[in-house]
């Protein structure tokens, strides 16, 4: 049977990007305009579309700049309103800023100037194992890769759970749920075989550690430092324990360490603006192995004398 953790590596990468980006700017168009006052005319998108909320990025645009209402455009070319009066002619502008995983061979820049990449570097165990058990009693049949659930007398049945009982071929797992969700109902199971109805066990032992997971977090581009700041910021409070809650993994984030601007070369030679963030988080990793339980015992009495006749 697999062995493998939960949550996994990319499961608390998903968690560390839903909170960066909940905190930056998070809209996906990349367009050619101007700004006269609070007047934005686009002339060209060139990757997705602006939505009322957006936060305008890119070089001379002022901080903190949003797009307030549509004129005449609506998601495409056309007129905006802004929140900050400012000038601005025929400039590269942008929404959002991307999140991705590092370390990804032959995948380029993000096409936004402001971006992050997350590279995970350091694993901890906090503390010694923790193990729990869990027992599951029921009565099934098996015909074929289907087993149908009778009657369930405690315990809850689960993908990947290893199925014992008499006539039940050896790693007989389950797979699949079927018309059951824990209780009575159907599974498919793995390896295909007959077997009539019967008490039938799935148990299994639970091996949690707690794991101190460290990422790095590169963040580039012209706002750069604003955005690091803000990470730092929000990762260190109860905003980002929240968010991280939100994404349904067992993971919560500690802390982040100070932001230090460490300059990126790229591959044109060129230098960019890079903040680096350590970003430290807690994930409660379990690793769940097949265990049968004795939940019955048939005694037999031996008359020892009788048995065992001194000689």
């Amino acid at each position: 049977m697999s062995f493998a953790p939960s949550p996994t590596q990319s499961n608390i990468l998903t968690a560390l990007r839903k909170f960066i980006l909940a905190v930056l700017p998070s809209g996906n168009a990349v367009f050619t305009g101007s700004i006269a006052g609070t007047v934005l005319t686009v002339t060209a998108v060139q990757q997705g579309a602006l939505s009322i909320g957006d936060a305008v990025l890119g070089e001379g645009v002022l901080p903190g700049t949003m797009i307030t209402a549509f004129m005449t455009g609506a998601g495409g070319t056309g007129t905006y309103t802004l929140s900050a009066s400012q000038t601005l002619t025929n400039a590269k502008m942008y929404t959002g800023v991307e999140c991705v995983q590092a370390q990804d061979n032959r995948v380029p820049e993000p096409s936004v100037p402001d971006f992050v990449t997350m590279t995970p570097f350091m694993q901890t165990r906090l503390e010694t194992n923790v193990d729990s058990y869990e027992d599951v009693s029921f009565t099934a049949d098996i015909s074929g890769s289907t087993m149908t659930v009778s009657a369930v007398a405690f315990g809850t049945i689960a993908v990947g759970q290893i199925v014992f009982g008499i006539g039940v071929a050896v790693l007989t797992k389950v797979i699949a749920l079927g018309s059951g969700a824990g209780g009575v109902g159907t599974y498919t199971v793995t390896p295909s075989q007959t077997v009539a109805s019967r008490k039938m066990a799935s148990g299994g032992e639970i091996f949690l550690q707690p794991t101190k997971v460290t990422v790095q977090l590169d963040v580039h581009g012209p706002n750069s430092a604003e955005n690091a700041q803000t990470i730092s910021t929000l990762f260190r409070d109860d905003f980002a324990v929240q968010a991280f809650k939100a994404s349904g993994f067992d993971v919560s984030p500690l802390y982040a360490s100070d932001p230090k601007q460490l300059p990126f070369e790229n591959e044109n030679a060129q230098i960019e603006n890079r903040w680096v963030i350590d970003a430290v988080m807690q994930a409660n990793q379990t690793i769940r192995a097949s265990q049968q339980f004795a939940d019955e015992l048939d005694i037999t009495l031996i008359d020892v004398e009788a048995a065992y006749p001194a000689t």
